[in-house]
């Protein structure tokens, strides 16, 4: 399939997602390389494939061959509650605390959550606990998000609301005992003392010896919340996770909006190092090439859409990298960053082992960013170029948005056969 047929599928298939989800139905599948399958989703049997029904025939995909699963919701939902629990590996849950009952285990918080109405979550799988809505005591917001920024390995931080009384906000090191919905025990050296949840702001936890691990799957709820885990299984009620808090949770579809997988068959050109580098300039001094940020140092954005992953470069640039016949496929999302409008032209090529696999034409600022995916089976040194446009090297701040490189399926060894 052309590549801009590859687009166009992905545009029509979200639309299709939009309007065909309302009814809980329909979900969009996206596969690693960036297409787009549409279909009625039936579940999984075994957490390691997704069955759906598409173009009347059923289908079964396997999991390591996706990067996300959408649910195009029409309705957002609102958080459980305001309070918000960071998530040891980065998930976020709203909710609210909860008294726990006898079977409440020490250094635990009991909370409703949308992984059910009394989530125990041990403190040794929580960043911090926020107590208060977002956009409430501002200099206490900022030192609760400095905290959490930066998290001690010895300490937890406890920070005050600050009063009516003019008493400022305060970040108190020491050790949190215990929590609950009204009160908390926090450790100060060798003093013990009770806290009321309504005069503190939030409680930042710990780096604990639980080290954060990458999960295969992410679920992202309709409410902003998001939990990692492993998928078990899946029916076409809810989905089964393993989850990062240490137990297995049924979550409602109902609440979902979207399941991000990380496969290990993806790797990103940013994480990689090139066996060769050249950079340079005409009107312009040499810009240095950026990891996952744009070459003026932004987030990585084009389009008006921001990318996690990538490379930022100027015109002239030519990187080189040793890709042993490793991979099938090289995909990304290419364009002039957002950060310089409608200004720059460049043109951006690929090479195989020298051989031109893809040229893209001028690309423009005022270009939307385009959607790639070239064929690099038995391919050994891959070689991404930015040259120059229409105006030599002026607001050049281009973008491989996404760039990442797919090895092909287990069951084929060498994809240059």
């Amino acid at each position: 399939m052309p590549l801009r047929a590859v687009v166009a599928v992905y545009a029509g298939c979200w639309a299709f997602g939009l309007a065909a989800t309302v009814h809980g139905e329909s979900v969009t599948l996206i596969h690693i390389d960036g297409a787009a399958i549409i279909g009625e989703w039936m579940g999984s049997p075994d957490g390691k494939t997704i069955e759906i029904k598409a173009a009347a025939a059923a289908r079964s995909i396997p999991i390591d061959d996706l990067a996300a699963i959408i649910w195009m919701k029409a309705v957002e939902t609102d958080p459980i509650g305001d309070v918000g629990f960071h998530l040891f590996d980065g998930g976020y849950l709203s909710g609210v605390l909860v008294r726990g009952d006898s079977s409440h285990a020490a250094e635990t918080i009991v909370a409703k959550t949308r992984l059910g109405s009394a989530t125990k979550i041990p403190f040794a799988k929580l960043a911090a606990v926020r107590f208060h809505p977002v956009g409430t005591a501002p200099v206490a917001a900022e030192l609760f998000r400095a905290a959490l920024e930066d998290r001690l390995s010895a300490h937890d931080v406890l920070v005050s609301r600050g009063d009516a009384m003019g008493k400022p906000p305060r970040s108190l090191r020491g050790t949190l005992i215990a929590l609950d919905e009204s009160t908390g025990s926090f450790r100060f050296g060798d003093r013990t003392r009770k806290f009321r949840v309504a005069k503190m702001y939030g409680v930042v936890l710990a780096v604990g010896v639980d080290a954060a691990p990458s999960y295969p799957a992410t679920i992202e709820f309709t409410d902003g919340s998001r939990i990692s885990g492993e998928v078990v299984s899946a029916n076409g009620d809810s989905v089964r996770l393993a989850a990062s808090v240490g137990f297995d949770v049924d979550v409602a579809l109902t609440d979902v909006a979207r399941i991000t997988f990380r496969s290990e068959r993806v790797v990103y050109i940013s994480d990689l190092t090139p066996t060769a580098e050249r950079v340079e300039g005409r009107l312009h001094r040499p810009w240095p090439v950026r990891r996952d940020r744009s070459v003026a140092g932004g987030p990585l954005s084009i389009g008006g859409r921001t990318f996690e992953k990538g490379l930022g470069v100027h015109s002239r640039t030519e990187l080189t990298y040793d890709l042993a016949r490793a991979y099938q496929t090289f995909a990304a999302t290419i364009g002039i960053d957002d950060s310089v409008g409608d200004r720059g032209s460049v043109v951006f090529r690929i090479l195989g082992d020298g051989v031109q696999r893809f040229a893209s034409g001028d690309v423009a600022g005022r270009h939307e960013g385009e959607s790639i995916i070239v064929d690099v089976s038995g391919v050994s040194e891959l070689t991404l170029l930015v040259e120059y446009g229409e105006g030599l090297d002026l607001s050049d701040h281009a973008d491989w948005a996404d760039a990442r490189l797919i090895q092909p399926p287990a069951d084929r060894t060498d994809p240059g056969r």
